[in-house]
């Protein structure tokens, strides 16, 4: 069934507009005629992930996610690997909640038992890179300009889309790859600031060599974005850089 109010995360595009930006008419037909017909439903969640997690390591999370600080030097006093569950916290990495809450004494605790930012999570945006010294923290303990989502979207990405021009800064003076292409959008984070009209962010990346042409797909160069969107500034600004 179909749930006309169903949103993409964390973009936050329906699948209506999904399909119209791809070209896909057909499907956008489809979808707009199931409207007048009775056929959208919206279903409520019921997945639920076991992560097979024991008594201490959920004790451990909580005392993380709680900031209570002596419980955690207790229990890595006894277990230090729990540092580096790489289960903890849904998976998304135990300095997840620390990152968010800008807890600096957890996230120091626990970087000196060895914790690590994971290659890949979901929510990297909104929690490793919410503060901008955090952010600068965890990249100095190994953190990789480079983390993703499984889409594919990069750090770079999100800040190009956000228009968070000094994360964005910070993520290519950290060795971030300028024109990755992600799954979702199939652009570059050129072609996603072009898309949500991130003027500062397309100079920025413009100056930092960024393909004007490169994308995964006809749809998705930065070009044709500003052309969907009406972004014409931002349209001449492409064309002054070689984009065709």
């Amino acid at each position: 069934a179909y749930d006309p109010g169903y949103k993409s995360y964390p973009f936050g595009d329906t699948l209506l507009t999904m399909a119209h930006d791809r070209g896909f008419d057909e499907i956008a037909g489809v979808l707009e005629s199931a409207l007048p017909r009775g056929l959208a439903h919206k279903w409520p969640e019921t997945g639920e992930i076991d992560y097979e997690q024991d008594d201490e390591q959920l004790r451990f999370d909580r005392a993380v996610h709680d900031g209570k600080r002596k419980d955690v030097e207790r229990l890595l006093a006894t277990r230090p690997e729990l540092a580096r569950n790489e289960l903890s916290s849904w998976a998304e990495g135990v300095l997840m909640i620390p990152a968010k809450k800008r807890d600096r004494p957890m996230l120091d605790l626990l970087l000196k038992h060895g914790a690590q930012v994971p290659k890949m999570s979901k929510w990297g945006r909104f929690y490793y890179f919410k503060h901008d010294d955090v952010a600068a923290l965890l990249l100095t303990h190994g953190m990789s300009a480079r983390h993703r989502t499984w889409h594919g979207v990069t750090l770079l990405h999100d800040m190009a889309q956000s228009g968070d021009v000094a994360k964005a800064r910070l993520l290519l003076d950290n060795g971030a790859e300028v024109d990755v292409i992600e799954e979702e959008y199939r652009s570059t984070p050129l072609g996603l600031a072009a898309r949500w009209r991130q003027r500062r962010l397309v100079e920025l990346l413009l100056e930092r060599g960024a393909n004007p042409n490169a994308a995964g797909a006809e749809w998705s160069r930065p070009l044709v974005w500003t052309q969907k969107q009406g972004h014409a500034e931002i349209g001449r600004m492409l064309v002054a850089a070689g984009a065709a």
